[in-house]
């Protein structure tokens, strides 16, 4: 398994299992260290050797419970069939790489996720499963402000988030946790100065360190976003 950065794709993340176990009956995988920011197009896909297209009882995948299946390349009880969907062949002569969609079998703000595969008769041989999510915001997030007043990064802006999400709320915290400044779709873009708490120094804050917890109050996004933005002058 080859893993390879290209510059001109999305940015994803990777979950890579290197077991090497072998089936049947059953394997369970828990991938524990998972951050599902969108599901959009998520992925799970793995290599085997040994499955046979004739062979078709019980060999299956699950994700959190849920059969995943790919018909009529890959139903659902011959996982293991020999067959390559990336290009959509059925002989692999006794190899399998396979790919399948996850996105409605797992959920943003998910860490983990569980995987069954089995064959009830069929040996198979798992060698390497990989998950791929969406591991972008739906939105860019400028994490620098000058507020200097020369117009380039004057305020912390969010570039799609008032077009995209109306009701978004975002709190900015010092590095003491202390809040210093909240706003909505009604409020101006954050220009380093505080609505909240004490108001000194005609409401400016010093330079420095912040952070902040956005929160779209949207279905698809039931967790709010945090970061960190440095203040400058």
């Amino acid at each position: 398994m080859v893993v390879y950065k290209n510059e001109t794709l999305p940015l994803n993340q990777l979950n890579v299992y290197d077991g090497l176990q072998a089936v049947p009956d059953a394997i369970q995988i828990t991938l524990d260290n998972l951050n599902v920011i969108d599901n959009k197009d998520a992925k799970i896909g793995f290599v085997a050797w040994e499955g046979d297209k004739n062979i078709a009882e019980g060999e299956s995948l699950f994700i959190n419970g849920n059969l995943i299946d790919n018909p009529p390349l890959n139903p659902g009880n011959n996982a293991f069939n020999g067959t390559n969907s990336f290009v959509g062949t059925d002989i692999l002569f006794n190899m399998d790489l396979d790919v399948y969609n996850i996105e409605k079998n797992i959920s943003i703000g998910d860490t983990k996720a569980q995987i069954e595969l089995t064959s009830n008769r069929d040996f198979v041989m798992i060698n390497t499963i990989v998950t791929k999510l969406t591991s972008y915001f739906p939105f860019a997030i400028y994490n620098f402000v000058s507020a200097n007043n020369d117009f380039v990064n004057d305020t912390f802006s969010i570039k799609g988030l008032r077009n995209n999400y109306p009701k978004f709320k975002i709190a900015i915290y010092n590095r003491w946790g202390t809040l210093v400044w909240t706003g909505d779709t009604n409020t101006p873009d954050w220009d380093g100065h505080a609505n909240q708490g004490t108001l000194l120094n005609n409401s400016e804050v010093p330079e420095g360190t912040y952070y902040y917890v956005l929160d779209l109050n949207d279905p698809d996004y039931s967790k709010p976003f945090v970061g960190y933005l440095f203040l400058t002058r």
